[in-house]
Order: C-alpha cells, then sequence, then structure tokens
C-alpha cells in the first residue's frame, strides 16, 4: 500500500489562480492558516505522478460567478470579507 499525504499550498486572494499538484490529487477544502493566509489542502496518493497545473476562482458574495464546470471548495471568512473558493473542472 502507499502511503498517502496531505498537502497544504498557500495562495493570494485572487480572482483566478493555478497551483501545480501531482495528477489525481484530490482537493479537501479551503481555509485560512494561522497568518491569516489563503490556503488550500489536497490529499496526494502519488508523490511520483505527474505535475499538473489546477485552476482556482475565488468570489466575493455578491459578486457574478464567471466561470462554467466549477466545483465548490469552501467559503472563507477574514472580516469583514466573504470569499467563496471554486476548482475549475471544466465545463
Amino acid at each position: 500500500m502507499s502511503t498517502q499525504t496531505i498537502w497544504k499550498m498557500e495562495a493570494q486572494i485572487e480572482d483566478d489562480f493555478e497551483l501545480p499538484l501531482p495528477r489525481g490529487a484530490e482537493t479537501l477544502s479551503a481555509g485560512l492558516d494561522v497568518n491569516g493566509m489563503l490556503c488550500l489542502w489536497f490529499l496526494i496518493r502519488d508523490m511520483r505522478a505527474e505535475q499538473v497545473l489546477r485552476k482556482f476562482h475565488v468570489y466575493g458574495t455578491g459578486n457574478p460567478i464567471m466561470a462554467a464546470g466549477l466545483v465548490f471548495i469552501g467559503t472563507v471568512r477574514k472580516p469583514p470579507f466573504v470569499w467563496h473558493v471554486f476548482e475549475e473542472r471544466g465545463s
């Protein structure tokens, strides 16, 4: 049985961003770390797998959602703001 690990990756709170991850990584959640940085957590099943860029989008409450094929990852609160993090998985 192969070892699985959980990775935490930081990202800027921007409308759109990409993260390099091993193919097959499972997106678990989004939140703020203790320093107030936006972080996403991933379950990595094969650390040797080819790296691929994954696309993410952040929308503030009440803002229009401009991309298709999105999967909700989590809501992040950093008063006075509330953001909603989505992963693009195709249309």
